[in-house]
């Protein structure tokens, strides 16, 4: 009986491809993929001939290929495509007055899916009210990894009998799957209940997520670690377990002093106090430079007024020498003279230096009273610190 219904039904598509305008390389490669079909399934191979009798009908589809893919359909086990395409192959023929062949056709797919309408199943796919939350407008719903259109959603949706992967995805709901096995001519209902995506619900206001919880977020300046523990350490730190406190030198953020793995938001540091003090390194460099050509200076003066000559400019300081200079009116000593007064001219220059820029630091309290008040940043709170010794 089938090898009847094959032979018929390949008449008739070979017919009617030939009722439509096409060009004649599409027609006849299309007749080719309609032979190979044929053959293919004769041969057993439904898989194969419905591979190929989709590629002919991707060149042109008609209402009697449509039944041999419906039939195709049918013995792969793929009911619910069958009956759809059934369904389509009446209506088809049935608008078609002109189509060959259009009586046994037209008979041949109201045969199928008359059998078929007894055979597939139906589910339904029921979502939940999304209360608290509102129904989020992504909602994607497949059943068996085709994706359900909206309007169907809560419909008898036409599925091919036996088990059928069903899937659920919504923003913030975590995704929900399940098999269902229908039966044939049976109408199953799923029930869907989705869980709550904690990890996507917004904290109270000064708390973050950390592994699914709202905890208190890092203080100013802090950063979660990026092992397990996510402990709030600043920038350059880890966590130590073992010790239960944040190891390493800290990078502290602008306007913060580091001091003994903290960041504090003054140079004043628990037990230390702010000092200004002049430079001692200019100190140094600026006298000694002056001191020691200053002296040569006047070491040279006096030499030079024991043997008669006037060079009692050089005991003024700095600018003796380009007096002396002056006075001389340049000679062999001039090019001496200008070192000399840039020597002493600089030294004091590096002495003044030294005090009009002074350093300040922190400096260890003495034994004794010594209270100050200072703002802090600490790893969990922030505020004013008074800090003292006695």
């Amino acid at each position: 009986m089938r090898r009847a219904i094959s032979i018929g039904l390949f008449a008739a598509l070979l017919w009617s491809s030939s009722a439509f305008a096409q060009s004649d390389r599409d027609l006849a490669t299309r007749q080719d993929f309609i032979a190979r079909a044929s053959t293919l399934a004769d041969q057993g191979k439904h898989a194969d001939a419905l591979a190929m009798a989709k590629r002919a009908a991707a060149v042109k589809m008609t209402p009697s290929l449509r039944l041999f893919i419906a039939t195709e359909e049918v013995a792969l086990g793929l009911l619910a495509e069958a009956y759809g395409n059934g369904r389509q192959c009446v209506v088809e023929a049935g608008v078609e007055a002109r189509l060959n062949n259009r009586d046994r056709i037209l008979a041949d797919c109201t045969a199928l899916e008359t059998s078929l309408a007894k055979r597939v199943g139906h589910l339904t796919i029921k979502l939940p009210t999304f209360a608290p939350l509102p129904t989020p407008a992504n909602v994607r719903v497949t059943v068996g990894g085709e994706e359900l259109n909206a309007a169907i959603i809560g419909e008898p949706y036409v599925v091919s009998p036996g088990k059928i992967a069903v899937t659920v995805t919504a923003t913030g709901y975590l995704p929900y799957q399940t098999d269902v096995v229908v039966a044939e001519g049976a109408v199953s209902i799923l029930e869907v209940k989705l869980a709550i995506d904690i990890n996507t619900q917004p904290c109270p206001h000064g708390e973050e997520r950390v592994h699914g919880e709202c905890v208190a977020a890092c203080a100013l300046g802090r950063t979660r670690t990026l092992d397990d523990a996510a402990q709030c350490c600043w920038e350059g730190q880890s966590w130590n377990a073992a010790s239960a406190s944040c190891t390493g030198a800290p990078r502290c953020p602008p306007g913060l002093v580091a001091r003994n793995m903290e960041c504090f938001a003054s140079i004043w540091t628990p037990g230390y106090h702010k000092e200004t003090h002049p430079r001692e390194g200019l100190i140094i460099a600026g006298a000694t430079v002056f001191g020691v050509v200053y002296l040569l200076n006047i070491a040279t003066g006096a030499i030079a007024d024991a043997g008669g000559d006037s060079y009692g400019a050089l005991y003024v300081p700095g600018i003796g020498p380009f007096i002396q200079l002056a006075k001389t009116s340049g000679g062999a000593g001039g090019p001496v003279l200008v070192i000399d007064g840039i020597l002493q001219l600089g030294g004091i220059a590096m002495f003044a230096a030294a005090f009009a820029a002074p350093k300040t630091e922190s400096v260890l309290n003495k034994v004794g009273r010594d209270i100050h008040i200072a703002p802090v940043l600490g790893r969990d709170d922030t505020g004013l610190t008074v800090v003292g010794s006695f």
